[in-house]
């Protein structure tokens, strides 16, 4: 009709005041379906494209959702990684500045260093070095002097009543010594005296150039009969001039005793140098300590020590005790009251005589208050 070019319904479509009945409704315009069927085709086409670009969208939103999670993930672990870089790196700053101010504080140290004193110092370190080590060499050679033979040795009783000696018969007797405790046999050899008659003439010049004899056989008589006797083994002493020596045991202490041989053995008299020392008790000490931190303690305090052991106490199994002798002249600095470490206590050494001396005293004491 429109293409027809008949407007002859035009105002029946655009009329609006124009009620019509509900059997009137059924005749639509041929125009109107049309336009209905065209518009809802394209309402279709559009709500498919719709659908198609919701279905897209919700593809891309959850494709957004998952790189979005894994893009939170790696800040999560960046962030992780950074935190502990930066803490790295606080500690590897904090101890960088702790080594510059160290560095700087000994870069000032060796400005304000003293080397005169220094070497002074170090100079003075070798003379006492050297000082010590000639003392330790002298105190060296006096213990090997000290040195005693321990071994006894026995002989045999040589009886007076010797048969008398013909001149063929050689003056010196060998004779065995009986074995020592060690079953070890020496052979000693001692000069035996023949009896008195037998004793050589003794001559003499005179000062007119005769030779006068001292004593005969014939002179010697009962009463000085002792008295030839020595001076004939003096003399047969000088004759034989053995050097053999019995060894012999000296029963006691000889450790503090002065035994320097003498040059000569000829006219020598001195008397007997003794090395005195102090005797001290230690009590509370560690039974982690052992022997040699004790003595490089006492040595670092320049205390000379003759003797030390430790020993664990009766009553108590968690502290150890030692027994202590020094030189008499380091005695003030063991006794001070700062000298030894915390819990060690010192006090005198006191032997059997002085306990039972002082027990006795404080019964005494103890009855005397009763």
């Amino acid at each position: 009709m429109f293409i027809n070019g008949d407007s002859s319904g035009i105002d029946e479509v655009f009329r609006k005041d124009d009620s019509k009945s509900v059997s009137d409704q059924s005749t639509v315009p041929n125009c109107n379906v049309i336009e209905l069927r065209a518009t809802l085709q394209s309402a279709l086409e559009r709500i498919s494209e719709l659908e198609r670009l919701e279905t897209e969208n919700q593809k891309t939103i959850k494709h957004m959702k998952t790189e979005n999670n894994k893009l939170k993930t790696d800040l999560e672990n960046v962030n992780d990684i950074l935190s502990r870089h930066c803490v790295a790196n606080e500690r590897k700053f904090i101890q960088y500045d702790a080594n510059h101010k160290l560095f700087n504080q000994q870069t000032k140290a060796i400005g304000e260093f003293n080397f005169d004193s220094y070497t002074t110092s170090v100079q003075k370190i070798g003379a006492e070095i050297e000082r010590f080590n000639k003392l330790q060499a002298s105190l060296q050679k006096q213990v090997n002097e000290l040195k005693l033979s321990t071994q006894k040795s026995y002989a045999e009783k040589v009886s007076t009543e010797t048969p008398a000696r013909t001149s063929n018969q050689p003056f010196p007797k060998q004779m065995n010594s009986i074995p020592n405790r060690s079953n070890q046999q020496t052979k000693i050899y001692i000069p035996v005296c023949s009896p008195v008659t037998d004793l050589p003439s003794e001559v003499n010049k005179s000062t007119n150039g005769n030779i006068s004899p001292l004593s005969t056989p014939k002179s010697y008589t009962n009463t000085h009969s002792d008295s030839h006797k020595d001076n004939g083994l003096r003399e047969l002493d000088k004759q034989s001039n053995t050097s053999y020596k019995i060894p012999v045991r000296l029963d006691g202490v000889t450790e503090n005793i002065d035994t320097a041989p003498a040059e000569s053995d000829e006219n020598f008299f001195t008397g007997v140098k003794r090395k005195r020392t102090a005797r001290y008790y230690l009590s509370g000490i560690n039974p982690k300590s052992t022997r040699s931190g004790i003595l490089a303690y006492l040595e670092k305090e320049n205390v000379h020590v003759t003797y030390l052991r430790l020993f664990n106490p009766k009553h108590s199994a968690q502290r150890v005790s030692a027994k202590l002798n020094v030189v008499e002249n380091c005695a003030d600095y063991v006794e001070s009251h700062n000298f030894w470490p915390d819990g060690v206590q010192c006090r005198k050494w006191l032997s059997n005589y002085e306990w039972n001396h002082r027990f006795s005293n404080e019964t005494e004491n103890e009855q005397h208050h009763e």
